[in-house]
């Protein structure tokens, strides 16, 4: 992992800031997003065992920290795995129209 001098961090956190102000959305770096996409894929091998590299990739397509946070919730409290794969076609077909 690259770490910034400590002048550079602060300016690196305010354009974080602007942009989230500017686009009314947080932004999740991408070490962020590969922590999630671990995290929901993890949960979901705990739970359902194997998952298919397809869906591996619908989850990593995701670029949105909200809906990463609710894939994550559906990971915990969903009642299968193929429940979750008819929740992420959901957001898929929307993103795709």
């Amino acid at each position: 992992m690259m770490t910034l001098p400590k002048n550079l961090e602060g300016e690196f956190n305010q354009e974080i800031n602007r942009y989230e102000e500017e686009n009314k959305m947080p932004y999740a770096t991408t070490p962020e997003r590969l922590v999630r996409y671990e995290y929901i894929i993890e949960v979901l091998k705990i739970r359902f065992g194997e998952v298919p590299n397809e869906l591996v990739d619908a989850i990593t397509d995701v670029q949105d920290s909200d809906l990463l946070k609710t894939l994550h919730r559906q990971a915990v409290t969903i009642e299968s795995l193929s429940d979750f794969q008819q929740f992420i076609a959901q957001f898929q077909s929307v993103e795709n129209e």
